[in-house]
C-alpha cells in the first residue's frame, strides 16, 4: 500500500476546509501544515515529520513538487521527486526526478 501525505506552509484550518469541500481528506494518511511545523519550506523539517508518523525512509518516498525550493528540500532528503507541473506557472524542475501534468498520470492505488 502507497501512504499518501501533504506538507504545505498553509495553516490547518485552510488546508482541512479545502480538502473537506473537494472530498478529499480520506485521500491521505497524514496531513502536515505550516501550523504544524516551527520552520518552513525550504527547511526539511515538514517532509521528516511526515516520514516520522508514516514510519518510512526518505528514499522510500515520492514527493510530488511544484516550486525550485521544495523540489531541492525533498531530493536533499533523499525522496524521489515529481515535478508537478500542471499548474501552468514555470518552474525550474532540473532538480526533480521526473515531471508530471497531471496527479492521474502518476494515480496509484
Amino acid at each position: 500500500m502507497i501512504e499518501k501525505y501533504i506538507i504545505t506552509s498553509t495553516s490547518t484550518r485552510l488546508i482541512i476546509t479545502a480538502l473537506n469541500r473537494m472530498n478529499m481528506m480520506s485521500l491521505f494518511d497524514v496531513i502536515i501544515c505550516g501550523d504544524i511545523c516551527t520552520k518552513s519550506k525550504p527547511n526539511p523539517e515538514g517532509y521528516l515529520k511526515a516520514m516520522k508518523f508514516l514510519g518510512a525512509k526518505p528514499e522510500e518516498c515520492i514527493v510530488f513538487e511544484d516550486p525550485p525550493a521544495g523540489i531541492h528540500t525533498a531530493k536533499s532528503d533523499g525522496a524521489y521527486v515529481a515535478a508537478y507541473c500542471g499548474s501552468g506557472i514555470k518552474q525550474d524542475i532540473r532538480e526533480a526526478d521526473i515531471s508530471v501534468d497531471s496527479f492521474q498520470e502518476y494515480h496509484k492505488s
